[in-house]
């Protein structure tokens, strides 16, 4: 049988939504398994790490878990997965839990990864990530991400993020106005933008050094 890997997060007492209680480690079974393409009925997580980060417990006693889960088996729901049974194979700190996931394949931009590139890398992180990649790298994260890159780099962040790069790189930021996600894009080197120092879009959406 083959499997594919899944993150969840729950609270310190391994408690989850109208508090079900998850294990440590071991099989997880679903009481209320509906495998119809609505929310509730299972047990729900991210798919590889990924989706829709708001849907996380970002308390900093929170646990995070690495699931296998049988293919096939899931239900996807947009941002977030549902299936009526998985095996937790880890339980552990955001770092432990999205390295272990890094581990074990699964490469994208993970939900609070925390990811390293050399020189010339690609490096994109989930929603809450810290993603760094070396000179002439595109390095990018989702909303709430610490972004940074080397010379010459490429660096984007999702709404409330910070960014950084080094000489002749170039910042990107996002914000919603209510309607459309926008861009702000800035140059090391020009406009008062300095190297190598975080920055964040203030409440006019426009670079500040974020402090």
């Amino acid at each position: 049988m083959k499997y594919v890997y899944a993150l969840k997060t729950v609270q310190s007492d391994l408690t989850s939504y109208n508090g079900f209680k998850w294990k440590r480690r071991g099989i997880v079974t679903a009481p209320d398994w509906n495998p119809d393409q609505v929310c509730g009925g299972g047990l729900h997580a991210f798919l590889r790490g990924e989706g829709n980060g708001s849907l996380a417990d970002w308390s900093t006693d929170a646990l995070w878990l690495v699931l296998k889960i049988p293919e096939g088996t899931y239900v996807d729901l947009d941002g977030k997965i549902k299936f009526p049974r998985c095996t937790v194979v880890f339980c552990g700190d955001r770092k432990s839990a999205t390295d272990k996931l890094q581990a074990l394949g699964c490469n994208g931009p993970i939900i609070g990864a925390y990811k390293v590139g050399g020189d010339g890398s690609t490096v994109s992180g989930g929603d809450g990530s810290t993603v760094s990649g070396g000179d002439e790298s595109t390095v990018s994260g989702g909303y709430g991400s610490r972004v940074s890159g080397g010379n010459w780099s490429r660096v984007s962040g999702g709404d409330g993020s910070t960014v950084s790069g080094g000489y002749g790189s170039v910042l990107t930021l996002s914000y919603y106005d209510g309607t459309r996600h926008r861009l702000v894009t800035r140059y090391v080197g020009e406009a008062g933008i300095k190297a190598n120092t975080m920055y964040r879009l203030n409440d006019r959406h426009k670079f500040e050094v974020a402090r």
